[in-house]
């Protein structure tokens, strides 16, 4: 099997589902990235990089190349709209998986080009059936027979539940303090995960007592948001923290959400946090806004904070920090239906069956 990857392999997703499908198929792997990314090196996994800009190169790439038994675009963006017209006359089948925010974050008239490559795709993936009747809504229907329920596996998953390391010893591992509330807010850096408005209502509300916030901000900045912005925010507001820059690995993640007591994920939008999965897997408090579609988790008893307004974060936290005892052991008995929905083990077999059926 000869396949061809379009998406940013500097994303933790993309580089593992490649690790993960190669190995399951014994596939020859061609990855096309506007940047160099994390992929493995494997003499059947070869990345072949084009500037975000260079739309022509990567077109001409695209034509020169051999049929590919499958193409698959992981993310829509201009990248993969603009080969949407070469696509089905160099690959068997094509599928699309759609993210989250190339849906939720995009405009009428984006989503209206994006319908190019939805035309000729012949599988669209999304994570949750939320996101996935929305989608079909959206476009009246006129997809519903591509559309697949196909969930990327979190390899820190994995760490945390084999070694089931306990917070004292992660906390020592990342150097983090060993005597307080450990608090994580977000988990990129993005603006949309609205750093500065948390710590804003946390600052007005107060805390009941010593607490150390993580602000991971390892991917996802830009030029109108930085990182230097959010530590300012943070320093006024006389809070102990520590932002997290440099790029991490599975056991690193699974260290970090090991040695967190509460995480607070209000982002403007989401599918389903990877990330706020594995906090809640490693025991972890979430605080969460209501208006982000996560009915799989609560139908499935998965327990977590909601606010309405980011304005209402900090009197959470303040209601989080006095009930943890009692709030950390609300999920104990949902680490299986976790597991089930968002491990390799559980999810690798329907992308195997999509790639080799539908």
């Amino acid at each position: 099997m000869k396949i061809l990857i379009i998406g940013n392999s500097s994303s933790v997703y993309v580089s593992d589902f490649v690790e993960h499908m190669q190995k399951a198929t014994d596939a020859e792997v061609n990855v096309i990235s506007p940047v160099n990314g994390r992929l493995v090196p494997d003499k059947r996994v070869v990345e072949t990089v084009f500037a975000a800009n260079k739309h022509f190169s990567r077109r001409r790439f695209v034509k020169k190349s051999d049929i590919y038994d499958i193409c698959h675009v992981h993310y829509v963006n201009n990248i993969a709209v603009n080969l949407a017209d070469i696509l089905p006359k160099k690959c068997r089948k094509i599928i699309v998986s759609v993210w989250g925010s190339d849906f939720y974050r995009t405009t009428d008239d984006i989503k209206a080009k994006q319908k190019s490559l939805f035309d000729v795709a012949d599988y669209i993936t999304l994570a949750n059936k939320q996101t996935l009747d929305a989608f079909d809504s959206y476009f009246n229907h006129k997809y519903h027979e591509k559309l697949r329920l196909c969930v990327y596996g979190l390899p820190a998953l994995r760490i945390i539940r084999r070694f089931m390391l306990s917070k004292q010893k992660c906390r020592e591992w990342l150097c983090l303090p060993t005597d307080t509330k450990i608090v994580t807010i977000g988990h990129n850096a993005s603006k949309i995960q609205q750093h500065l408005e948390v710590i804003e209502s946390i600052r007005k509300a107060g805390l009941p007592e010593l607490v150390h916030f993580i602000v991971p901000m390892t991917y996802g900045s830009n030029n109108e948001y930085s990182i230097e912005t959010v530590a300012d925010r943070l320093r006024k507001a006389g809070f102990s923290f520590t932002i997290l820059k440099d790029f991490m690995n599975p056991t690193e993640i699974a260290t970090l959400r090991s040695a967190s007591d509460i995480m607070i994920q209000v982002q403007t939008t989401d599918v389903l946090s990877g990330s706020m999965l594995e906090h809640l897997y490693a025991d972890n408090v979430v605080i969460t806004g209501d208006w982000l579609p996560y009915k799989v988790l609560d139908d499935n008893g998965i327990f977590m904070l909601k606010v309405s307004y980011v304005s209402q974060v900090g009197e959470m936290l303040t209601f989080a920090i006095n009930n943890y005892e009692e709030l950390c052991k609300e999920n104990k008995d949902s680490k299986e239906f976790i597991w089930g929905l968002a491990s390799w083990e559980a999810n690798l077999k329907s992308w195997i069956n999509l790639y080799k059926g539908g």
